[in-house]
């Protein structure tokens, strides 16, 4: 057999991406039990798919847990944030769903409950595009504190196709997870995180270098993140 043949083989790359899907899978599992470190967990996924990308010969191991010491302390305070603007957003919908559902309500509340939950839906959607954003943002770039929160709303919703791809990855890890459970454990973070990396590298890795693209970057604290390169 010949063997350099087949590790140059598509087939052996094809594996070797199984493989490190499956391993990042349950990596990134693991990493977000802290919930506050889910954001870091994330980021390390996306950076070890773009190491790989560009030609990373490390093992799948080092490679992740090196991409989590980059960004777990920078993240930490964005991840808290998002933590519990989600514990609000979880008890806001539940609290509306419950007046909801009370039969002595008059009709005055009921429209009053419906305009609320209709916000705090619309707003849900908001926080979630941003969330999308923050795994790009901390691997392509570095901006100061709130400036991160601004530019995971612009990016999300200027760049529309990476969003509608995130949304449909985060459905489709939610119905794996409830109708597929065991598979989910092996890629059902990873594969929609590569998914978003996949559609998303060109336009980041572009604005990366050409930071002035992006509208108001002269009011931007930006630098590349450089730490892997």
């Amino acid at each position: 057999m010949n063997t350099e043949k087949f590790v140059n083989s598509k087939f052996f790359a094809v594996c070797e991406w199984l493989w490190r899907l499956v391993v990042l899978n349950f990596l990134t599992l693991i990493t977000s039990l802290g919930v506050i470190t889910i954001l870091a967990a994330t980021t390390s996924c996306v950076k070890s798919f773009k190491a790989y990308q560009e030609g990373c010969e490390k093992n799948v191991f080092v490679t992740y847990w090196l991409n989590l010491k980059s960004c777990i302390v920078k993240s930490l305070a964005h991840s808290a944030i998002f933590v519990v603007i989600g514990a609000l957003i979880a008890y806001a919908i539940w609290m509306y769903v419950l007046n909801l559902e009370d039969e002595t309500i008059d009709a005055g509340m009921v429209r009053f409950y419906t305009i609320g939950l209709s916000i705090t839906f619309m707003f849900s959607l908001i926080v979630l595009i941003s969330f999308l954003q923050y795994p790009l943002l901390f691997t392509y770039f570095r901006f100061r504190f709130f400036e991160q929160f601004k530019m995971g709303i612009y990016m999300g919703l200027k760049y529309i196709l990476i969003t509608l791809v995130g949304l449909v990855s985060v459905a489709g890890s939610v119905a794996m997870f409830l109708y597929a459970t065991p598979l989910w454990f092996f890629i059902g973070v990873s594969l929609p995180l590569f998914l978003i990396y996949a559609v998303s590298r060109n336009k980041y890795g572009y604005l990366s270098y050409n930071i002035y693209d992006i509208k108001d970057a002269d009011n931007l604290d930006y630098k590349r993140d450089e730490e892997n390169e």
